[in-house]
């Protein structure tokens, strides 16, 4: 049996009750349950790991770590960009690859379940922001709201699944709050995964820079 991934603390805040199944679960006992909610602490990821690869914890309010997430870079034999381990037993309960169509690189990753069963993609939308689209046909909108908060809503209902905001103290970190009936797991791989896409997107943004330069 898994850990669960945390202690889901007391009753929600700012997340409305849940007595529905989302259809967004990537593995069902790392679902937070109804009138609770769960609290992790992800760290930053320095630009190095998202380049060449490295494993982070990330950890519960008390300090126990919860799962291990790994970077590979681009071109990895693996095929994998990032996966997600209980730090429990190393079960990987997830994974991203690079998304891709005919061999051709696209502009998202592609999330499996541990099965290696696809479970949806991850990508930029035209809001700045990032959107998981599951194969299910659920969505989920994930929105920077100008106030260091990044909120995850579940698009057919506009529910709030979940909000992650910076902590000052010591280090910097990043809290997540997950909400009821949200999968812990897949929140932490959709905002690990939207570190990966942001520094695509920076790189791009800077290769496109320097080639206007050069061109003038």
């Amino acid at each position: 049996q898994q850990q669960q991934p945390c202690d889901p603390g007391s009753r929600p805040r700012s997340f409305l009750p849940c007595e529905t199944d989302t259809g967004l679960q990537l593995y069902q006992e790392l679902v937070v349950p109804a009138g609770k909610e769960c609290c992790l602490f992800l760290p930053q990821i320095p630009s190095s790991m998202l380049a060449d690869g490295g494993t982070v914890k990330v950890d519960d309010v008390n300090g126990r770590p919860v799962f291990y997430a790994t970077f590979f870079p681009q071109g990895d034999n693996t095929g994998k960009r990032l996966v997600l381990r209980s730090a429990v037993d190393d079960f990987a309960f997830g994974y991203f690859q690079d998304a891709a169509k005919g061999g051709v690189l696209l502009d998202g990753l592609t999330l499996y379940h541990y099965s290696g069963v696809p479970f949806g993609t991850l990508q930029p939308d035209k809001k700045g922001g990032f959107m998981m689209c599951a194969i299910n046909g659920r969505t989920i909108s994930i929105q920077d709201d100008g106030q260091s908060q990044v909120r995850a809503i579940h698009v057919g209902d506009n529910r709030l699944l979940a909000i992650m905001e910076f902590s000052l103290n010591n280090t910097v970190q990043r809290i997540m709050r997950i909400g009821p009936a949200g999968d812990a797991g897949l929140i932490g791989l959709m905002m690990f995964g939207t570190d990966l896409l942001l520094y695509r997107l920076e790189n791009l943004e800077r290769a496109t820079r320097n080639a206007g330069r050069d061109g003038r």
